[in-house]
């Protein structure tokens, strides 16, 4: 068994931006471990552990998925945490340009992977990348009036693919290795 997910990758570039970012956060002495800035990507949708006899079927989903859906434009702007009105346990950066595009690219994966035994999806999609995992709800107040103060955008750039990942667990952090990648709008 194989802890798996759907994603977008970030480019470098954004990725580097987005670990200035979370540096720049860190000043706020909130009990939050970091997402590796190389670790950063938007999950379109968190499979749970899943048998390997399954991935042919998600290789045909992630296939037929990406046949749907031509490259779109993505940028990130506005921070925040989930859940919003109770103790804070994510801190995230929302998606602005093509939000509309990459919560129909989840809808399109979840809609095809409810037939499968795998996790049941929690809560609702909300485009966006974690930044970090508050540990210690209680040292947050700081950090989210920064987050409600702090002006950040980054530039547009073009999601070209989506890739179905296996999360590896380890006592220093999860990492993340790729196991296929679908083009989109490749018939």
């Amino acid at each position: 068994m194989s802890r798996l997910f759907f994603a977008a990758d970030i480019p470098e570039e954004e990725r580097a931006l987005l670990g200035k970012l979370q540096q720049e956060l860190k000043q706020f002495k909130a009990d939050v471990k970091w997402v590796e800035p190389k670790n950063l990507h938007i999950t379109l949708r968190f499979l749970g552990d899943v048998h390997q006899k399954q991935i042919p079927e998600l290789k045909r989903i992630g296939e037929e998925v990406g046949k749907l859906y031509g490259g779109f434009q993505l940028s990130f702007k506005a921070l925040g945490v989930f859940p919003p009105k109770s103790p804070a346990r994510v801190v995230w950066a929302g998606i602005d340009e093509g939000k509309t595009h990459v919560s129909m690219l989840a809808q399109a994966v979840t809609s095809r992977v409810s037939k499968l035994k795998v996790e049941k999806e929690e809560h609702e999609f909300k485009p966006h990348v974690t930044l970090g995992r508050i540990k210690n709800p209680n040292t947050t107040q700081e950090l989210l009036l920064g987050l409600q103060l702090h002006d950040f955008e980054s530039r547009t750039w073009l999601l070209k693919n989506f890739v179905l990942k296996e999360s590896i667990l380890s006592k220093s952090g999860s990492t993340y290795k790729d196991l296929l990648v679908f083009p989109l709008g490749k018939r």
